[in-house]
């Protein structure tokens, strides 16, 4: 099945360039993702007769991703991704991941599309139903490789009440652990780009 994904011209969401993480206040990029005049929604995977390159592959468009790092208390939450058979992206198989989040669908069309999105991934990954607060907090930008040349990071911060995850088989390895933690060398040299840049400027986040 064809799957689509929100994608905006990197010309026009990138017109003010940045490496790395910036905090919310740098520049409001939500405005620029909002406008409908922007908004194209694209085959991810593959191509058409009006679309010659899929959108996993087509540095001219940047894949908005809601990604949300989970807080209970002191810890929040981190996974290791499914090996390249299970996952949809076998370019992140088997990294592990502080952050739940995906590409914004065009089932996500409505007045707040990201955050919509955001709750979705939440309700279907983690099986989570209780209450929780959804913080933005920044936008993450990375261009090492061609994963991140065609995404772009909507970062926020979800504080959920309690730890009842019903858990997505593909969420490996899952569990609460601390900040220090996260940062031994046996998990942070196995973190994907995202979530290693993410944890080295995490104070200004969480």
């Amino acid at each position: 099945m064809s799957k689509k994904c929100l994608a905006i011209p990197t010309n026009i969401l990138l017109k003010k360039h940045f490496i790395g993480f910036v905090t919310k206040d740098f520049f409001n990029y939500l405005t620029i993702i909002d406008n409908k005049k922007y908004q194209y929604f694209l085959l991810r995977n593959e191509t058409s007769h009006e679309q010659k390159l899929p959108a996993e592959q087509d540095i001219n468009f940047q894949q908005p991703i809601a990604y949300g790092i989970i807080k209970y208390k002191n810890k929040i939450f981190i996974y290791q991704r499914a090996k390249k058979e299970i996952i949809g992206e076998p370019r992140l198989a088997l990294k592990y991941s502080i952050g739940i989040g995906g590409h914004i669908e065009p089932e996500d069309d409505s007045s707040d599309l990201i955050i919509q999105s955001l709750k979705r991934e939440i309700q279907e990954e983690l099986g989570y139903k209780g209450k929780f607060k959804i913080n933005h907090k920044g936008y993450l930008n990375l261009e090492k490789d061609i994963v991140d040349k065609v995404h772009f990071g909507l970062i926020y911060v979800v504080e959920i009440e309690n730890n009842n995850l019903n858990l997505e088989s593909h969420l490996m390895n899952a569990s609460f652990k601390t900040i220090p933690k996260i940062n031994s060398p046996e998990i942070y040299e196995r973190l994907e780009n995202w979530s290693k840049v993410l944890i080295n400027n995490i104070d200004k986040i969480i």
